[in-house]
């Protein structure tokens, strides 16, 4: 009850914080999200089934704001947007070699999750993940994924943002990228979805000449196929050849079934597919959903965990709908703080939150509060230091972009 206590308090005081220091907007997102959780609450009235899981996945985008608040006002005026991306690129970094050493060393990932509980079934579960995937600290399997896949977008826009010490140092910035592709890669094969998005991106932002585009993204294909023999070399002295082999198949399953049978899928992918089939039973839970987001014992209502339809199941059409539109508004706000380049990556950044929704239910939130908080702290900043410098003139706008 007490930390029920502290979530409402910390709500509470985001609001007045939304009225003191961020703009009407963020005021307005908050009665969005909150209008979408009394729409689900209003769903599991009418049909008399109260599920309350989804209201924690419902609840992501206000605690997601607040904690951004959070981490800008502790970082207060050196807050830039390239600073941003690089605090965000070392986590990554840390998270890899973590990740990698739990890999590497599945003994140590044991006495690691020996600290907590576990049933025998579940310990056995995660340690045979662990043979093949990269599991870390708070960001495993396809969360991993994508995790790792905003990185590599936030990497792709680098060169639009000013500043930054990772694309200063040309090594560093090559280095990461290559690194972040293998954890991603081995975190979960949605990753390679990723790879679209940024091209999109690339393709939308091309300021430079399609020379200098295609001779960039040459450099990272050639640096990633050189670096990858010599990682498997390296890896093979620690992981023997039968485990090497195994993650290899698992990795790159979707290749050898097209080059096998002209067909790229995988035994994850046809599961998919049909899950897809697991819809509402008639014409009214396909509008307002059966009020059903998981069973009783916490496993997924209807054995399908695509997102799309998870949400159709609980609250039908409408609330979907009503649930992208919340999202569309929250990204569309975030990009108006910022110039092309970076409204691109936003917009790319959505793409992919609506590709990942096709696998499974996720929230990128976290990374779109962390833009809009940041965004508004620095034309903030800006206007004031603008202000000190030049007088007020009438009819003059003292609000620069950025």
């Amino acid at each position: 009850a007490n930390l029920n206590n502290v979530k409402f308090q910390g709500v509470y005081f985001f609001i007045y914080l939304c009225k003191h220091t961020l703009k009407p907007q963020t005021t307005k997102l908050f009665y969005l999200f909150s209008s979408l959780i009394l729409f689900a609450l209003f769903i599991q009235v009418i049909l008399a089934n109260f599920d309350s899981a989804i209201i924690k996945h419902l609840l992501k985008p206000i605690f997601s704001l607040a904690a951004a608040l959070l981490i800008c006002s502790v970082i207060g005026k050196r807050l830039t947007l390239a600073l941003l991306i690089d605090y965000i690129l070392t986590a990554a970094l840390l998270q890899a070699v973590i990740s990698f050493i739990l890999f590497l060393n599945p003994d140590i990932y044991d006495y690691t999750m020996s600290f907590i509980e576990f049933d025998d079934i579940q310990r056995s579960n995660v340690l045979g993940l662990v043979r093949y995937r990269l599991v870390g600290v708070g960001n495993s399997i396809w969360f991993g994924a994508a995790n790792y896949g905003i990185d590599l977008l936030l990497l792709a826009s680098l060169p639009y943002v000013k500043g930054s010490y990772f694309f200063k140092n040309k090594f560093l910035y090559y280095l990461t990228i290559v690194i972040v592709i293998i954890a991603g890669v081995l975190s979960a094969r949605t990753f390679f979805t990723v790879f679209i998005v940024v091209g999109l991106y690339l393709f939308l932002v091309r300021k430079s000449s399609n020379t200098k585009l295609i001779g960039r993204v040459f450099r990272i294909v050639a640096i990633s196929a050189i670096s990858l023999p010599i990682l498997l070399n390296v890896a093979s002295s620690f992981i023997d050849f039968d485990r090497l082999e195994t993650i290899s198949s698992w990795a790159f399953e979707m290749f050898k079934s097209f080059d096998e049978s002209h067909v790229a899928t995988t035994h994850s992918s046809e599961r998919m597919a049909e899950m897809y089939h697991h819809v509402p039973d008639d014409l009214g839970g396909w509008l307002l959903g059966e009020g059903q987001y998981e069973n009783a014992d916490g496993s997924y209502y209807k054995d399908t965990d695509i997102g799309y339809i998870r949400l159709i199941l609980y609250f039908g059409i409408i609330g979907l709908f009503y649930y992208l539109f919340s999202i569309y508004k929250f990204y569309k706000y975030t990009s108006r703080l910022y110039y092309k380049e970076i409204r691109y990556l936003i917009l790319c950044i959505l793409f992919f939150e609506l590709i990942l929704l096709g696998k499974g239910i996720i929230s990128l939130s976290i990374y779109v509060s962390l833009f809009y908080v940041t965004g508004i702290f620095i034309n903030k900043n800006n206007k004031v230091n603008y202000e000190r410098k030049a007088p007020k003139q009438q009819g003059v706008n003292n609000s620069p972009m950025l």
